[in-house]
């Protein structure tokens, strides 16, 4: 098809495989980016990409394919060089522009979770050989090597999964990269007597709706961020047909959702509790409640909500607590400057440390030095 002015809409087939709910973000997010940015004209085509690849090409009525592609060679085996864009889930191709979500971090969201829940030992559901399971699985085991620890690798036939589990050393948090796996394995989990959460906890990649249901409890989930990859696509297509470069693009995941499939309540505030840990080790940071959500697996509202209820006071007010009775502290047993102490609790400017510390102890740092010198 011949090039278009840049200002004419361009039609692009979208080939991708998800869920319904997926697909219409990932078509809501192409929406907010054509809107802003660029003239698209996408349509949904049904089939799965091997079948309807070369037809979309040949057939004239196209700009462009968005969809998830099986390998480079394939790519290479289409009649005519035409403008493609691979959603990184079977592989990611060299030869393609390419938009992913980034699975590492997800993986690392996920184990994560599971230790705020006291769970150290985790085992792995994914499908061999597919590039977003396998990105998924390294950033799930990476802390797991520092500990000298191995991610436990579930069998893949039903058979040996139900063995697995029969012999499993509990508790253990299993990280799925399918709702489907996630079934079948919570369904093995109940049939042998052990309790989903408190023995075999589970966390799925994707939309657990339907999963939730037929298992009879409700799955934690790594959301699958379809909207800002929908985004990110309709703007790498557009510089695809401006330019033709191959660029790649990474898609952040926010958090875990925790529900009951991974919440062991008997262990729900040890995130809390490590994160306080941590507190005077952080003083002198920059450490905002996004800081401590993220460390704790959760969005800021959930955190902020579940530290409440642990703590009786916003992680704000907490921090600032630690940090003024960390700098009389000092005051009371360091020769550091007034300037000195503040930056190490986390003020820069010496006028803000010093009204924070009059405003709770009703006296200025240089006071209280004072006086506790003068006792």
């Amino acid at each position: 098809m011949t090039k278009q002015s840049p200002s004419e809409p361009k039609r692009i087939a979208l080939l991708i495989e998800a869920s319904p709910s997926g697909l219409i973000e990932f078509a809501s997010g192409m929406s907010e980016a054509i809107l802003r940015h660029i003239k698209l004209d996408v349509v949904p085509v049904s089939g799965g990409p091997e079948a309807a690849l070369k037809d979309i090409v040949t057939s004239g009525q196209f700009h462009g394919i968005i969809g998830s592609f099986v390998s480079d060679a394939w790519i290479r085996s289409l009649p005519s060089p035409f403008p493609l864009l691979n959603i990184e889930v079977f592989s990611r191709l060299r030869g393609v522009a390419s938009v992913g979500v980034d699975w590492a971090e997800a993986g690392r969201f996920a184990a994560k979770s599971f230790q705020t829940e006291g769970i150290e030992q985790l085992a792995f559901a994914g499908t061999r050989g597919q590039y977003a399971s396998q990105a998924l699985l390294e950033g799930y085991a990476i802390d797991q090597k520092s500990k000298e620890s191995e991610v436990s690798i579930v069998p893949a036939m039903a058979a040996a999964q139900k063995d697995w589990l029969k012999y499993l050393e509990t508790p253990v948090g299993v990280l799925c990269s399918s709702p489907f796996t996630a079934v079948r394995l919570a369904l093995m989990t109940k049939e042998l007597g052990l309790a989903i959460a408190k023995d075999v906890a589970f966390i799925v990649v994707g939309d657990p709706v339907m999963a939730s249901i037929q298992a009879g409890v409700e799955f934690s989930e790594i959301p699958v961020p379809y909207n800002e990859m929908g985004k990110a696509a309709a703007h790498l297509m557009e510089l695809q047909l401006l330019d033709a470069v191959k660029h790649r693009e990474l898609v952040p995941v926010d958090s875990v959702i925790v529900r009951a499939s991974s919440l062991r309540r008997d262990k729900r505030h040890i995130a809390f509790e490590r994160v306080i840990e941590a507190f005077p080790d952080r003083l002198g940071d920059n450490w905002s409640v996004e800081d401590m959500a993220k460390e704790a697996a959760m969005s800021r509202r959930a955190f902020e909500i579940r530290f409440r209820e642990r703590f009786g006071a916003s992680p704000h007010h907490k921090l600032k607590e630690i940090r003024l009775l960390h700098a009389q502290k000092l005051l009371t047993e360091s020769s550091l400057s007034v300037g000195e102490i503040g930056n190490r609790c986390g003020y820069l400017e010496i006028h803000a440390f010093s009204a924070a510390f009059k405003r709770r102890f009703g006296m200025s740092p240089n006071a209280f030095r004072d006086r506790v010198s003068g006792e």
